[in-house]
């Protein structure tokens, strides 16, 4: 089974195929499956996927694993990679004790042991051959902040002097209004010109006159204060 992962695609496409880069032994072949999977990025994890360095995760290991519907494990790997590089290509040999057997073909890309992209796809096996089809694994997003549904900012609109410095904070909350945690946030200002803001969520103004501090979160979910400099009374 080889795995390969290509960043410079619009949709990540992690490509698990069996066409010709393995050929079975003799003593091997009757003994072994060889599985086709094609795992794809959906359009939302896509969006994700092209802005994830903002927000400080690193896709360093990839990991398959193969399932009975009695929820053992027939394979499961994981597979270091370099984050940003270009492809991965990894063999692997899944050892069958059945002519076919219908298993559930589970795929993560992990930042260490954070899942942050995943997908499962049923898949059939035939002992000593390939399968007859090449099913596609959907992989969304489900790292840190994919249940949020709205975004707490504090302070709300804000007032500093010149030479000053405001410290903002955003909380990441569920559909029931739960706080979600450790949920990375990125830090932007609507116009650099007013200020800066550093990764840590620190503002620091650059002369008087107003800006928006905007808080944005993996899946796009994101929130606004406005920040007013000028000389307090």
């Amino acid at each position: 089974m080889m795995i390969q992962i290509r960043r410079s695609m619009t949709a990540v496409a992690v490509g698990v195929a069996a066409s010709g880069c393995m050929v079975p032994t003799e003593s091997s072949s009757g003994l072994h499956a060889f599985v086709g999977l094609v795992p794809a990025m959906s359009q939302e994890a896509g969006e994700v996927y092209r802005q994830i360095d903002d927000f400080g995760l690193r896709l360093n290991n990839v990991r398959v694993a193969l399932t009975a519907d009695d929820g053992s494990f027939l394979y499961d790997s994981t597979i270091a990679i370099t984050p940003g590089q270009d492809s991965i290509v990894l063999e692997l040999i899944v050892p069958m004790t059945q002519a076919r057997r219908t298993v559930s073909a589970h795929v993560e890309l992990r930042d260490s042991a954070l899942v942050v992209f995943s997908g499962a796809e049923m898949v059939e096996l035939r002992r000593g051959g390939a399968s007859s089809a090449t099913p596609m694994v959907v992989l969304d997003y489900t790292g840190p902040g994919a249940l949020a549904r709205g975004i707490d900012l504090n302070p709300r609109d804000t007032t500093i002097a010149p030479k000053s410095t405001v410290g903002f904070a955003a909380a990441a909350r569920d559909a029931y209004g739960d706080a979600l945690r450790n949920v990375p946030v990125s830090w932007t200002v609507s116009d650099p010109t007013a200020g800066s803001i550093t990764a840590e969520g620190v503002f620091t103004p650059k002369g008087r006159g107003e800006t928006w501090v905007i808080a944005r979160l993996p899946t796009g979910l994101r929130d606004s204060a406005k920040v007013a400099v000028s000389m307090l009374k």
